[in-house]
């Protein structure tokens, strides 16, 4: 569901489903921190016929919207069990800092995207220059960063119903199944406990490593 709402509204159900379970399963065999995913996607959109620059605004975009859910949860939970809402744990250490650390990834990512913003546009009022090879590739780097952070930016202000619950479900039903196989083998920790330590696991899974985010 997100994945046909962040990259083409046309594309057929059946079509967005093999190329975002495909996606996953790349994720989930190559420790690229997801990158491996993204470019899966991105060749099979290209052999599609969609405009490089354009798969590149959108796969950025696609690899925020779809950290959103993550980040809002430690920042949610972590505040919640840090002040004593969720019972099952007090330690700051694993819960106020965590969530600190994701809402301060948050102004970062922002601010990332505000630069580069600036970069482009002091670049384009400099008019046409040579580069080279490596510059033209941080220049493009710069732009997609600079174009998928506003893309991701008006895709969340749009508020669409099919796209929020295509990027909340993932994350409600992987946590569940978590909570379901504790219960299954044994006492299960607090739920709020439990979650907690799935989304610090599935950010930490962002950074490449054997088995990706499943690490």
């Amino acid at each position: 569901m997100a994945f046909r709402m962040v990259f083409c509204r046309r594309m057929s159900w059946r079509v967005s489903y093999e190329v975002g379970m495909s996606e996953l399963a790349a994720n989930a065999l190559l420790p690229t921190g997801g990158a491996g995913g993204l470019a899966l996607g991105a060749w099979a959109l290209r052999r599609g016929g969609m405009a490089a620059n354009e798969i590149a605004r959108r796969s950025v975009a696609f690899f925020l919207l779809t950290s959103v859910p993550n980040v809002t949860g430690v920042v949610v939970i972590g505040a919640a069990l840090a002040i004593g809402v969720l019972g099952g744990e007090g330690n700051l250490l694993l819960t106020a800092l965590p969530a600190a650390v994701a809402a301060a990834a948050v102004a970062v990512t922002l601010a990332a995207g505000r630069f580069a913003e600036r970069r482009e546009d002091h670049e384009e009022r400099g008019g046409q220059q040579k580069f080279s090879r490596r510059v033209r590739a941080l220049r493009a780097s710069l732009t997609a960063l600079a174009e998928g952070v506003a893309e991701a930016l008006a895709l969340l202000r749009e508020a669409n119903a099919i796209l929020i619950l295509g990027l909340s479900a993932y994350l409600v039903f992987d946590i569940m199944v978590l909570w379901a196989t504790f219960h299954a083998i044994g006492p299960a920790p607090p739920l709020g406990v439990l979650a907690m330590g799935y989304l610090i696991g599935e950010l930490g899974g962002l950074i490449p490593s054997p088995a990706g985010s499943r690490h």
